[in-house]
């Protein structure tokens, strides 16, 4: 489903202050407490628009949003087809995605199976948009 938000992978809370986004005081006490961890912010950019932003516990994506050159992230969506379950291994992603699937990075099992929670920030209001 393209008409589905993506978020932004960062490495770390720096690489996405370094994107420009938006924080607020809420957002950076949330960010420094469940960063890395199952939280996106949902942040104000530079354009006037919101971007979701991540910061994985997991060494592998954690690794390559580093890698991306002047502090820029990595877009990224979930493994799966729009409502579907979330694959808990590399393998079975592939074999939902099939053909739409270019490169895969196997990091083992996934652990868990709760999507993160999704909290919007705009200035000093907190928006729950979806509970992880």
């Amino acid at each position: 489903n393209f008409q589905k938000p993506c978020a932004c992978l960062a490495s770390s809370l720096e690489q996405v202050v370094a994107c420009g986004a938006d924080f607020g005081v809420a957002g950076q006490v949330l960010a420094q407490k469940w960063w890395p961890g199952a939280l996106t912010l949902v942040l104000q950019i530079p354009d006037g628009t919101f971007a979701g932003f991540r910061v994985p516990a997991h060494a592998v994506p954690t690794a390559v949003a580093a890698a991306v050159p002047h502090q820029g992230t990595l877009l990224l969506t979930s493994a799966n087809r729009s409502g579907e379950a979330d694959p808990q291994s590399c393998a079975a992603a592939i074999a939902d995605l099939g053909e739409a699937v270019t490169l895969a990075l196997d990091a083992g099992p996934c652990e868990g199976n709760v999507p993160s929670t999704v909290v919007r920030v705009a200035g000093a209001e907190l928006s729950l948009l979806r509970e992880g």
